[in-house]
């Protein structure tokens, strides 16, 4: 009788501490999934986050590419090597031609004149970057160049952009899509 009641008592220890064992961990749990949940919420909005930042970063690199291509597409500019020894000169004759009734007739003062720092490439020619002397030129020529697009000098295409540093650029290059949208409309 004595190993039957001790049977019993451990057969009920065993049953009893299995519910507590389970009982325990439904808490634990439960205690758990509450403590996590602001965390869980947390990294659902980081992950959403962040796709729109690769979403917005693949749409800046796209736009980039394209502003690149359109670039390089505008062959054929102006020959290398076409303005000589005095770069500053060239281009200052090439303003008072070409845009003559944006510089009311006049030669426009230069502070410096010369190729972009990019490799030359194989086919084409690289950009000129000129820095006017006063920036009333400056505008009257971007002005006029906007009014007129499709220019020529001696029959080389040319075309007249502004010069943003990298960081203006990429700031200017999230409004793309916005931008052209009244374009494509042609507004």
């Amino acid at each position: 009788m004595a190993s039957e009641s001790s049977s019993l008592t451990l057969e009920t220890l065993i049953i009893e501490l299995e519910k507590s064992r389970k009982s325990t961990t439904a808490e634990l749990t439960a205690f758990l999934n509450t403590a996590l949940a602001p965390i869980n919420s947390s990294l659902e909005s980081i992950t959403t986050t962040m796709a729109k930042h690769t979403s917005t970063s693949s749409e800046m690199e796209t736009a980039l590419s394209t502003h690149s291509d359109n670039i390089v597409s505008l062959e054929p500019g102006l020959p290398e090597d076409i303005e000589g020894s005095n770069p500053r000169q060239f281009i200052a004759d090439l303003f008072k031609e070409v845009a003559a009734e944006a510089l009311l007739n006049s030669t426009p003062e230069l502070d410096r004149a010369h190729r972009s720092l990019r490799p030359k490439p194989r086919q084409g020619s690289c950009p000129v970057i000129v820095h006017f002397h006063r920036f009333i030129h400056k505008e009257r020529v971007l002005l006029w160049a906007k009014e007129h697009r499709n220019m020529t000098y001696r029959g080389h295409n040319i075309k007249f952009y502004e010069d943003f540093s990298p960081a203006v650029a990429k700031r200017r290059a999230a409004f793309n899509q916005v931008k052209s949208l009244p374009f494509k409309k042609g507004i």
